[in-house]
């Protein structure tokens, strides 16, 4: 046995012996992705808010992409969870 072999076995069954260590990790790589997906929607809903409001004369499209642009925070976040959970 190695001391390589041994170091990845010891991980190992600390990994798998300690829910504590798997939760917290599974959680803080879930806010990452959670974060990144946030981080990078807030634009694109941005950029999508300002096209729909000049591409079209329907009040209701406007008001819409309007509402859109003022809550586009909110709006992110929204989608970022429904596609994290996803």
């Amino acid at each position: 046995l190695t001391t390589t072999n041994f170091k990845s076995s010891v991980l190992y069954s600390t990994w798998k012996q300690n829910s504590a260590i798997r939760f917290i990790t599974s959680g803080i790589l879930g806010n990452v992705v959670f974060f990144g997906l946030d981080k990078m929607l807030f634009p694109v809903i941005l950029r999508v808010a300002s096209r729909l409001s000049v591409s079209t004369d329907r009040s209701v499209i406007v008001s819409g992409s309007k509402w859109m642009k003022e809550n586009a925070a909110s709006v992110s976040f929204f989608v970022a969870y429904l596609l994290d959970i996803a």
